[in-house]
Formats: C-alpha cells, sequence, structure tokens
C-alpha cells in the first residue's frame, strides 16, 4: 500500500520521497516499510536511497530490522528501546551513514524512518495493559495497520521541512 508519493521541485532538481507498506504473514508476523528518497536532475539523472524498516514478532517479541540494498544494517529489539528510554532520533543516528550526497536526500530518508520508528513505539506503548507477549505484539501491528495515513502524513510534513531547511 502506498502511504506517501510526493515530489517537490527546488532549484534545477526535483526531489521525491516514497513509502510503501506491506503485511508479512506465515512464519513471521509483522509490517515492512519501504522508504525511497530520490533526486533527479533535469536531464533525468538521479540518485536515489531505498531503506525498509520491518517491524516483526519474531523469538517471543518484537523487533525492529532496518535494511540497505538487503543488507542488515540494525536490529533492535523494542522493549531494548524503550527500556533505555531512547528516541527514535537517536535511534536513527545510529544507523551507519548512507552515501547520499545530497543532504536533501539524507534528510527525506530520515523523515520517513523517524515517523515509521516513531509510530512503532507510540503503538508499542498503547499496549502496555496487554500482559502476554503475542497479544501485545499483534495489538502493535494492528495498530500500525491503523496508524498508516497518519504515518504519510508525519513523514511528509517532515520531507517539506527538510526542502524548506536546505
Amino acid at each position: 500500500m502506498n502511504l506517501l508519493d510526493v515530489t517537490v521541485s527546488r532549484d534545477e532538481f526535483q526531489y521525491r520521497l516514497q513509502i510503501n507498506q506491506r503485511a508479512l504473514r506465515g512464519a513471521v508476523e509483522g509490517q515492512s516499510f519501504s522508504i525511497i528518497a530520490e533526486r533527479i536532475a533535469q536531464n533525468g539523472l538521479s540518485e536515489r536511497i531505498r531503506l525498509v524498516a520491518s517491524i516483526l514478532y519474531r523469538d517471543g517479541g518484537l523487533i525492529i530490522i532496518i535494511r540497505h540494498n538487503h543488507k542488515e544494517l540494525a536490529r533492535w529489539p523494542v522493549t531494548d528501546m524503550l527500556a533505555v528510554d531512547i528516541g527514535v532520533e537517536e535511534i536513527i543516528d545510529q544507523l551507519p551513514p548512507l552515501l547520499a550526497g545530497d543532504p536533501i536526500i539524507g534528510c527525506a530518508i530520515r523523515a520517513g524512518l523517524s515517523a515509521v520508528l516513531g509510530q512503532s513505539v507510540q503503538c508499542y506503548r498503547l499496549s502496555s495493559q496487554m500482559e502476554h507477549i503475542m497479544e501485545r505484539a499483534m495489538a502493535v501491528l494492528h495498530c500500525l495497520r491503523q496508524n498508516l495515513q497518519p504515518i504519510g502524513m508525519k513523514a511528509g510534513r517532515k520531507f517539506f521541512s527538510c526542502i524548506a531547511g536546505f
């Protein structure tokens, strides 16, 4: 499902942020979000970064996995993120730098990732009354499905701030 696909012109470039969501079913329950930031020049040449953020129920708990070009960049159990009271921006700062030559592309990737991770943490906190891990995990995944539009809207607002800030 396409949550966001917005293109903005600035100087001689077009900048695009796209976020897609896919439910994962079968051996692993979860949600997967594809975050794509792209800069397109007038001559058609483009620079593009794609991350996939997956929120999965695995090994008796919820984990978040970030991948770039099918390579795992980071993995966090959601409970560990909350136990140390680390913020979403601090989590994103721990990722290795991606080779984006344009700072707006890097900012756009952060905008999309921040919206996805922020909603994941919020959904986890909202499910705190659930006692059983499996029940809580399913409540978090349901909450994410219910909040797809706000994820797109938050990412869009942050993306426009990227454009205005550079």
